[in-house]
């Protein structure tokens, strides 16, 4: 596979155990609730830690499912910005070429739009708090 990719490296996932328990995961960071920046040292320090003499241009996976987020919620869409700054940090820190955004929703209701009553309020509620995330 690695001889037709469009690039020599790899999608990667961080996981990080909480303080006060449970798991701060690339994987499952679309929704609501917060992240601390000082959970992420030691992810960063192993994946320096890591050297792939082959994989060169890897890749931090975050995915946008499953996600609870609640798209009327504005402090649920500022977690989520500072999240997805985290995981641009981790990347960068970690020697990464950059983010990995997966948006297929493989799992979850695929129609579940949280907090709009319609397609016409989802609009403008991404068009609302979309900036948020640049």
């Amino acid at each position: 596979m690695e001889r037709t990719a469009p690039c020599d490296g790899l999608n990667f996932y961080v996981t990080v155990t909480k303080p006060a328990g449970g798991q701060a995961d690339s994987l499952k960071l679309w929704d609501g609730s917060p992240w601390q920046w000082t959970w992420f040292p030691n992810a960063i320090a192993d994946l320096k830690a890591c050297r792939f003499p082959r994989f060169t241009e890897n890749f931090l996976r975050i995915d946008a499912s499953p996600g609870t987020l609640d798209w009327a919620e504005d402090q649920g869409w500022s977690n989520l910005a500072e999240k997805l700054a985290i995981c641009a940090w981790v990347a960068r820190e970690g020697d990464a070429r950059g983010i990995c955004l997966d948006l297929d929703p493989l799992c979850g209701d695929r129609s579940d739009r949280r907090g709009t009553q319609g397609i016409q309020d989802l609009d403008q509620q991404l068009h609302r708090c979309g900036p948020k995330l640049e």
